[in-house]
């Protein structure tokens, strides 16, 4: 998954959900942000926050269509 937001939903709706993540490669990086400077960062960075939001926005609209997709298989 590179180049992928994992957990970002938790960190805009200030839950704690936890799971796990597996690396398929190796070495693998990953930058952990604590929720306070995610916040700050969305603050002073307009652009950031646009694009935050278009992220989520791709992926609410893909698993609305997957369920939407697999209710109407159903029928």
């Amino acid at each position: 998954m590179q180049g992928k937001v994992l957990d970002e939903l938790e960190v805009l709706t200030h839950t704690n959900l936890t799971g796990t993540i597996t690396a398929k490669s190796s070495p693998t990086r990953v930058l952990a942000i604590p929720v306070d400077s995610f916040d700050n960062l969305l603050d002073s960075d307009r652009n950031l926050a646009m694009k935050v939001i278009e992220l989520e926005s791709v992926r609410l609209k893909g698993l609305l269509e997957m369920v939407t997709d697999k209710n109407s298989s159903l029928t």
